[in-house]
């Protein structure tokens, strides 16, 4: 598996990155890596608001040791989606479903 998996698979925390062209907007979101997709829980706020002007985004993951030694991975030109239900499987295997705003079309 390469190293960039790994690290997605590792982390629970990463940063989105988004824009509505005036403002950059960076913060931090949970997150689960299925080995071909990258879901974020999130509420609405800015972040929502952004992403729905322009659903292109960007996402940063990185995982510290020390000073020395750490590791970082950026995806860009992500395409930010959100149903208004999302399936979302818990760390002890039971399934929950959460509301989620919907991405204009």
């Amino acid at each position: 598996m390469p190293e960039i998996e790994k690290l997605l698979k590792r982390e629970v925390v990463g940063r989105i990155g988004c824009t509505d062209g005036d403002i950059v907007y960076v913060v931090p979101i949970s997150f689960v890596y299925d080995g071909s997709y990258i879901y974020c829980h999130t509420h609405e706020g800015l972040k929502t608001e952004l992403m729905r002007k322009r659903p292109k985004i960007c996402f940063e993951v990185d995982q510290l040791r020390d000073m020395a030694n750490w590791q970082s991975a950026i995806v860009q030109d992500l395409l930010a989606k959100c149903d208004r239900t999302r399936r979302i499987r818990r760390a002890d295997g039971s399934r929950a479903s959460r509301p989620c705003a919907e991405a204009d079309a």
